[in-house]
């Protein structure tokens, strides 16, 4: 999916300010994965991954992404109490931006805002939200499947 969205931001946002380059998320999963000896979960080629051709679908993908970062600070403060997770040891992706965290999610409603009065836009914005969460939420459940089927084994 980021790669959807780099594409969509480098091909034709390039009048818009907002920078995705720096917010990539995937490989932060990716250092944490490896961190606890996890292999990445594979995207089922029956996917139904969100369109991102207009700006409110990207919009709304972006939401659910970018949003991740705001309860990822509960959680990395979380991981780390409870479990010594940190920064650099398995919670990454849920450390987030950090201290900046309230400035790049301010930058990013600042982007989100191009879309507001134009219904079809945010309602583009809407589906995208709702289908980017559709299919995190069966990434999740396929790997919960995998994990529970190669325990049975």
């Amino acid at each position: 999916m980021e790669e959807q969205i780099t594409y969509y931001y480098l091909e034709r946002q390039q009048n818009h300010v907002f920078n995705y380059a720096e917010r990539g998320k995937f490989p932060w999963l990716r250092e944490d994965l490896a961190f606890l000896h996890e292999i990445p979960p594979q995207l089922s080629p029956a996917m139904n991954l969100p369109v991102i051709n207009t700006v409110g679908q990207l919009v709304g993908a972006l939401y659910v992404i970018e949003g991740s970062t705001l309860g990822g600070q509960l959680i990395s403060r979380s991981l780390n109490q409870h479990l010594g997770l940190t920064l650099n040891t398995g919670a990454r992706f849920f450390y987030g931006y950090g201290e900046q965290t309230a400035l790049m999610w301010q930058s990013f409603i600042d982007f989100a805002d191009c879309i507001s009065g134009d219904e079809t836009q945010c309602q583009a914005a809407e589906q995208s939200a709702w289908q980017t969460f559709q299919v995190f939420n069966q990434v999740l459940d396929d790997y919960v499947q995998q994990e529970l089927t190669s325990d049975w084994a």
